[in-house]
């Protein structure tokens, strides 16, 4: 059986700028596998944007998404 979820993570550009989005292709040096985190991940750097730093550590990444395969830019 295959099963596959999809999720998706509506973000402006204002934000993707003002938080400093980085599209992360490797997690400690390494490469990230196609499955987990990657192969691609949309994150920041919560701890210097003052509203994600005061929220709790499991709630900071919520529009961060991992095992990025599809970015669409629409204007």
């Amino acid at each position: 059986m295959h099963f596959c979820q999809r999720f998706a993570v509506v973000i402006g550009v204002g934000k993707a700028r003002s938080q400093r989005y980085v599209l992360a292709t490797e997690f400690d040096g390494a490469a990230m596998a196609l499955r987990g985190l990657g192969p691609l991940w949309a994150v920041v750097d919560a701890d210097r944007v003052p509203d994600l730093a005061a929220r709790p550590l499991a709630e900071r990444f919520g529009e961060s998404p991992w095992g990025l395969y599809h970015i669409e830019v629409q204007a």
